[in-house]
Order: C-alpha cells, then structure tokens, then sequence
C-alpha cells in the first residue's frame, strides 16, 4: 500500500509501503531527526515509531515544541521507575509518573509501594542507575492490549496497583477499548532523555486506595527541572 505524507508546509512525500514517522524526519535531515521527540499524526501525538501508512498529516514534536518538555519528563519517569525496580527488586510497586508543566522546580516524580524506604542517600545511587540505562539507548516499544490481556500481564509483574488502575480506566473508558500496559497514552521520547534527570527529592504520595488490604503509603520521588 502507498503512503503519502503531507508535512505543515503542504509538501508531500511518498513511499512505497509504510513508513514511520521517525523515517520521514530523517528523509528530510538528519538534524531533524535527532532533534524529534514525538509527532502529530493527523493531530494526534504518536511515538516517532509508529507505523504510518495511507495518506496522512504529520507533524513532527521536537525538542523546541512546547510539549516536548513534557513528553520527556514523562519518558525519564519511567527511567527513574525502572532504575528503581532495578536496585529494589521485582517487589517494588509503582504507580503512576507524570510529568509535571506547572511546576518549574520539579520535572517529574514517580510514586512507589517499597520493600523498604528510600532514603536522600539512596538518590545518588539511583540517579547512577538512571544514566546508565540511558546510556544503554534501550528500544521503547509501546503495547495495545485488550483490558483483560493488560490485567493479566500487571498481574504476572506483581503490580497491583496497575491493575487497579486498569479496573478504574475500564470502568470509565469502557470494556471495549484497548488499553496499553503502560496505561497511558501519552508518547515516548526516543533515546530517552539525556538532559532532563534526576532524583532530587523524597516526599509522600496519597496512596491510590486499598482494594487488596491496607498498604504502606506510596513514596514518592520528585526530580529537578532541567
């Protein structure tokens, strides 16, 4: 199936099959590409590896737009949930991570269900820990599972809390509509986020609720803005 694809300025490229969008910014250059975060297909962010094909709009998000910010912030959240999950242990629960626009001081924070608490010694350690999966350069690979397959691979991962998440976004979105793991849809910053880390804060966070029994309150780690 052909592919075209109209950019802001009308032009139009086209390709022989699919093509993704991280593609179509290199095509056009290579500066282009290394500064791209994200893209607007037909007015809907997408990661820059979606597949695109057919005839469509694009407009690529990069590191001068201002929801790249965001789009960053969230991306290296995830980092700092991974890098926790890494030194603590498959026990650690996280719940949620998002980026924080309106507020300058601090760019992110991920709250966390602990097998043991973290403490401001801890964070040089796991600001290591983040640099050196950025350094790693890992894919990020996005998943759209149907509700039940989602419940099942959080349940697999020990992640209660996500499961509880899915269950409360079922209920408001409907069981027909898929749901990534992840549960969110916002895109994702590939590499990810060399200059917006890293842990500079603990707080606590308001735990999400207590469905399985009564838990620990979730910890919360904040992190400075770049």
């Amino acid at each position: 199936m052909n592919t075209v694809i109209t950019l802001p300025d009308g032009s139009q490229r086209p390709y022989d099959g699919p093509v993704t969008a991280l593609q179509v910014a290199g095509d056009i250059s290579g500066r282009l590409a290394s500064a791209a975060v994200a893209a607007r297909l037909d007015g809907q962010l997408c990661d820059l590896s979606a597949v695109i094909e057919g005839e469509h709009e694009l407009h690529l998000v990069t590191n001068r737009d201002e929801q790249a910010l965001e789009i960053l912030r969230h991306s290296a959240a995830h980092v700092l949930a991974q890098a926790v999950v890494r030194l603590y242990g498959p026990k650690v629960q996280y719940t949620i991570g998002p980026a924080l626009t309106d507020d300058f001081q601090y760019g992110f924070y991920y709250d966390f269900d602990l097998p043991e608490p973290i403490s401001a010694e801890d964070l040089p350690t796991i600001e290591k820990e983040m640099a050196k999966i950025i350094a790693e350069d890992l894919p990020t690979e996005r998943s759209e599972l149907p509700i039940d397959q989602a419940k099942q691979r959080m349940a697999q991962l020990g992640q209660d809390y996500k499961v509880e998440m899915i269950d409360d976004l079922a209920r408001d979105e409907g069981d027909h509509d898929p749901l990534g793991a992840d549960v969110q849809h916002q895109p994702h910053a590939p590499p990810v986020c060399r200059d917006v880390l890293c842990p500079r804060r603990r707080a606590m966070g308001r735990p999400l609720g207590q469905p399985h029994g009564p838990r620990q309150r979730p910890q919360r780690l904040e992190t400075a803005s770049s």
